[in-house]
């Protein structure tokens, strides 16, 4: 992908060395390294250069290259704010376009993905480049995203409280009536994915520097024809803008949930919760919420009183049942 465009003006491709992999420092020069060979685990700067150059020539890259490196002062620990936002994530593909928005993501090492991130740098260029925000055209939840911003505008939330958002099984979860001792902000617009939270997180989610995010999203993902895999990419990619500007802000990702209108497509959506089950105990800041298992019964199907007539939507007993779990994950209450 590189060698493809690296003459053309409208792409620039970078690689950002964040750290060794699996490193273990052992070398009879540990003390004072002399070449690559005798750093497996980097402790300062300078030895943080020497072994990415040693990569850089070692796998005879020849793109441009970013170093992670701790902020500038700042003593005993080599971890970077690239590394925080992608720990436990040893590679990944992504594509930004000017605006600063996600356009692509994938991680490795073995899901990277560079064709279909060589599809959608392609399928932007041939859109006029990069453009920005204003000349793409609008997300079909625009409108609901401008009458949060007017609220906020009109009432501005606190920061740092409990931010509820996702599909329409946030929009439904009445917050402020289920849970009184916590101040709670509920952004969930009804059919959205993973990837429009993702798309408009600097504008109703970062705002707010919530201490705490319940999300609940994948549904219609899944329903959509999305794979688990692209549900779970996606995730992990709201996951990691929301740490490169909040570091400390925890999340709480309320399983996709089992549904007898949907019931054909349960096997996928299991397949997605796994993987985000097992991502979740890369990072303390992140928590699983397993409601689906309380939605099932001893046959193994929906339990029918925890769902509305429609068979999709949560019933007041669902959410009784979501509202008692998440509880005990969300933080300590700031209400008497």
């Amino acid at each position: 992908m590189y060698k493809a465009y690296k003459d053309d003006k409208r792409v620039e491709i970078i690689l950002v060395y964040i750290s060794e992999a699996h490193p273990v420092r052992q070398s009879e020069n540990a003390a004072n390294p002399k070449s690559p060979k005798d750093i497996t685990q980097a402790k300062t700067a300078k030895e943080r250069i020497l072994a990415a150059d040693a990569c850089m020539k070692g796998l005879k890259f020849t793109m441009p290259i970013l170093i992670d490196l701790p902020p500038e002062g700042k003593t005993g620990s080599m971890v970077g704010a690239v590394e925080r936002a992608y720990r436990g994530r040893p590679a990944a593909t992504v594509v930004v376009d000017l605006a600063g928005k996600i356009a692509f993501y994938s991680r490795g090492p073995r899901g990277v993905q560079p064709t279909k991130a060589d599809q959608v740098i392609k399928s932007l260029i041939a859109k006029g480049g990069f453009p920005k925000t204003s000349a793409r055209k609008p997300n079909r939840w625009e409108k609901n995203i401008q009458r949060f911003e007017a609220s906020d505008k009109n009432s501005p939330p606190p920061k740092g409280k409990v931010l509820f958002l996702g599909s329409s099984s946030i929009v439904r979860w009445n917050t402020d009536k289920l849970f009184p001792k916590h101040t709670t902000i509920n952004r969930g617009f009804g059919g959205s994915q993973i990837s429009d939270s993702l798309e408009f997180a600097d504008r109703i989610l970062i705002p707010y520097q919530p201490r705490t995010v319940v999300f609940y999203a994948g549904d219609n993902d899944i329903a959509a024809g999305e794979s688990p895999a692209q549900v779970v990419d996606d995730y992990k990619a709201l996951v990691a803008v929301t740490h490169a500007k909040l570091p400390r802000t925890k999340f709480v990702f309320v399983a996709i949930k089992p549904s007898t209108r949907r019931w054909n497509l349960w096997g996928k959506m299991k397949q997605a919760n796994e993987a985000i089950a097992a991502f979740s105990k890369s990072d303390p800041r992140l928590e699983y919420l397993d409601i689906a298992s309380g939605m099932l019964g001893a046959d193994g199907k929906p339990k029918k009183e925890l769902l509305a007539k429609d068979g999709l939507h949560l019933s007041d007993e669902g959410y009784k049942l979501w509202t008692s779990l998440a509880e005990p994950l969300i933080g300590k209450p700031d209400k008497q």
